[in-house]
């Protein structure tokens, strides 16, 4: 059972308890999308290592189908998938921006060995 405010709340009181609520969850949603990005970074570097794509879509589809089988109500299964494409699409960009840097890191030590030789 969801937790409730103070019978003997205002309306304002009330509002007040539930956008208190929602900043905390955003606050807590924040944090679990800034971990999701770490591991996502994290898996691009052991990828990295094998020589596989970063950029896998049937891992995409796999968390796609994964989420929409949790329960999410009174979310709609369409609602949350956008969502979650929205966050795959974003860690994507962050992902990309990832390998450009470790190119742009490699080419920079690559110049620093040929000029020092």
């Amino acid at each position: 059972m969801i937790e409730q405010p103070d019978k003997s709340f205002t309306l304002e009181e009330t509002l007040e308890w539930w956008r208190r609520k929602v900043d905390l969850l955003d606050a807590e949603m924040t944090d679990l999308l800034a971990k999701r990005a770490s591991y996502a970074l994290e898996i691009n570097k052991l990828k990295q290592k094998a020589g596989l794509d970063i950029i896998q879509p049937d891992r995409e589809k796999e968390v796609l189908a994964h989420v929409s089988k949790v329960k999410h109500a009174p979310l709609p299964t369409e609602s949350l998938e956008k969502i979650y494409k929205a966050i795959i699409e974003e860690i994507r960009a962050l992902q990309e921006k990832w390998i450009k840097q470790e190119q742009e890191k490699q080419a920079q030590q690559e110049q620093e060995e040929a000029s020092s030789n």
